[in-house]
């Protein structure tokens, strides 16, 4: 059965043609024209809803971390192994409890 498309794990023979990295498709391009046209932020109305003082806490907690994600980097999970090491932890302080 014949191989079809490019052969994968080889070098020299790149992709040609289509959109360059990072280009909005059609799609995409249609609607942040169209959202532009009707002079229309979905940022602005997240805001908007969260400044409601008639929003409950839910919706505002949900628009906080929906937004968040813009601002702050996602943090990812450390895993740690210890290999039979061990670890000695000291709490010092006025506050420090067992």
């Amino acid at each position: 059965m014949a191989q079809r498309g490019r052969p994968k794990g080889t070098t020299g023979n790149r992709k040609t043609g289509g959109r360059k990295k990072g280009t909005p498709n059609r799609v995409t391009q249609d609607v942040i024209k169209r959202l532009q046209e009707l002079d229309f932020s979905p940022l602005d109305e997240l805001v908007s809803l969260y400044r409601d003082p008639q929003a409950t806490i839910d919706i505002k907690v949900n628009i906080a971390r929906d937004l968040a994600q813009y601002v702050y980097p996602k943090r990812k999970a450390i895993d740690h192994t210890s290999q039979g090491e061990r670890l000695t932890v000291i709490i010092s302080g006025d506050d420090a409890k067992l």
